[in-house]
């Protein structure tokens, strides 16, 4: 549908709100694809920059409500589509994905064929962008291309092709495809010249994308390219004098790049803005990455006791719980402060909810997997008629690969585990008068866990032939880079392997670039070992 100048700002209906919209905010709202006067102010809510996200989803909370309530179908559909973007943003990555499937449900129902449209390829986007954060790339490339399949049924496809692109080009960034990420971004940036210059649309494109070729150049390790894509989009943001959001991230990326270097005075200043930033906008989560940020500056500045009281800090905030990448990451470090210090008990359960939230991170994505799988398999059933009984056996097959996969992860943890106490017992054992009860208590745990032998069993009743394989074809991979390519191919992205090895990001990079030099392969590295 076309911009609809007949709507009429409804004071019976918006005074059912808690909130208040003005007639002139209602009318500065009027723009895109609505149906109704309530999918105005859903415009409204979702852009108003006075408010917080969790206001945010409070407010569209409260829409939902009152457009069930009235019985407005788009206006409800409307803010659980953009409450699943806002979920995902503040970090609730299965929250975001439920809603978002709610909304194509809901979207699918509303009678107006090009609000519905336009609907289903942002949800569809959304979607794209949350399996992508969870490292389920695969399914992610799946939604963005359900979400391009409804491209033809819209007006103006231009901006709704851009989103796709980047969430494509977001994907095979997290799958190491460097060549792939390339092109995706170009064509935004295409897209943006051709279709969406103008001024009002510079800011939500080109800027982000101008962002998103420094990151990919920083994982090239070509620091340079990286500084200078951030500052061309640094140019563009000195004419938008009351643009945070963007300039909050600028800094935040200029503070990792210059961390990354070593130059730790520049990354310092650029964290300090950052942070500021930050607060302007009302974003505690953003201000709790900003300060777990700071914590890593000062680790590698070995200032450990102010990483220690940032970090706990952090911790003692309630909006950390929403957001467990952030919890699992400060709890490791805290493991590992304590572990420095010799503080054995405090680094031991920070040790342990690291490792609980790694093990449920874990699960949550299997789950994710398998119910994708199940859907999969349910409309192949129907497509060519497949009889019950070998659906039970489909399902049953399916079940006991998962159980299988189950016993190789849990294989996998406790042997990541194992590792880590054995580098505590080295510890213990140089310490001039070892207290040998607390030895002899790290070695019957140490015997309670299974080591890398027993995850690579496992593993092999999983994919009998996949380390043979390797063997057979290049004898020269050392042990652990067998390892890494045996998490790659159980679906684990680099945090998670780092995680489980407890080795850095950096390391595996390392170790991904020696086993696919090795192997002699042109291709993606994860691409190939998930092929064989």
């Amino acid at each position: 549908m076309e911009r609809n100048s007949i709507m009429k700002f409804d004071k019976d209906l918006l005074n059912k709100l808690t909130f208040k919209i003005t007639e002139v905010d209602f009318e500065k709202s009027k723009k895109g694809i609505y149906c109704d006067d309530l999918d105005i102010v859903i415009i409204y809510v979702f852009e108003d920059g006075s408010i917080d996200h969790y206001e945010r989803l409070k407010r569209l909370k409260e829409i939902k409500y009152l457009a069930k309530k009235e019985s407005i179908p788009s206006a409800y559909a409307y803010a659980l589509g953009l409450s699943s973007a806002v979920l995902k943003e503040i970090g609730q990555i299965n929250f975001a994905i439920e809603t978002a499937q709610k909304a194509v449900k809901m979207f699918k129902l509303v009678d107006n064929e090009l609000f519905s449209n336009s609907g289903l390829i942002f949800c569809y986007t959304v979607l794209g962008k949350s399996y992508n954060h969870i490292g389920l790339q695969k399914i992610g490339l799946d939604q963005f291309q359900k979400a391009m399949e409804y491209l033809q049924y819209i007006n103006e496809p231009g901006l709704q092709s851009f989103r796709i692109y980047e969430g494509i080009a977001e994907c095979y960034s997290e799958l190491g495809d460097h060549k792939k990420t390339f092109v995706y971004l170009n064509n935004c940036l295409e897209i943006i010249k051709n279709h969406i210059n103008q001024p009002d649309n510079i800011l939500a494109t080109k800027i982000p994308i101008l962002f998103k070729i420094a990151i990919e150049y920083r994982k090239l390790d070509n620091y340079k390219e990286c500084l200078d894509y951030l500052k061309k989009a640094d140019a563009i943001l000195e004419i938008y004098e009351n643009d945070v959001i963007h300039k909050e991230q600028f800094h935040r990326e200029m503070c990792t790049t210059y961390l990354i270097m070593n130059m730790f005075k520049k990354a310092k200043n650029h964290l300090n803005k950052a942070i500021v930033l930050s607060k302007k906008q009302k974003n505690n989560y953003k201000t709790l990455q900003g300060k777990y940020l700071l914590a890593e500056l000062m680790i590698k500045q070995g200032q450990q006791r102010g990483a220690l009281s940032i970090l706990l800090s952090i911790l003692n905030n309630t909006d950390v719980k929403e957001n467990k990448h952030l919890l699992s990451d400060v709890n490791k470090n805290l493991a590992l402060i304590y572990y420095e210090t010799d503080d054995l008990v405090k680094m031991a359960h920070h040790f342990k909810i690291y490792g609980e939230l790694l093990e449920q991170n874990y699960s949550e994505k299997h789950q994710i997997m398998t119910k994708n799988k199940e859907e999969a398999i349910d409309r192949m059933m129907v497509e060519i008629d497949m009889v019950r009984k070998e659906k039970e056996n489909q399902m049953l097959k399916m079940e006991i690969d998962y159980k299988n996969r189950q016993l190789a992860s849990k294989a996998l943890l406790s042997a990541s585990n194992r590792n880590f106490l054995e580098l505590i017992l080295i510890k213990l054992e140089k310490i001039a008068q070892p207290d040998r009860a607390i030895i002899q208590l790290f070695n019957d745990r140490i015997n309670e866990t299974l080591n890398w032998e027993d995850f690579e069993k496992r593993f092999t009743e999983v994919h009998p032939t996949f380390i043979k394989k390797l063997d057979i074809n290049k004898p020269s991979l050392t042990p652990t880079e067998i390892r890494v390519a045996s998490l790659i191919k159980m679906g684990c992205d680099t945090l998670e392997i780092a995680h489980f090895l407890w080795v850095s990001n950096r390391g595996i990079e390392q170790h991904r670039y020696r086993i696919k030099k090795k192997l002699g392969i042109q291709e993606n590295l994860t691409t190939y070992l998930l092929s064989i």
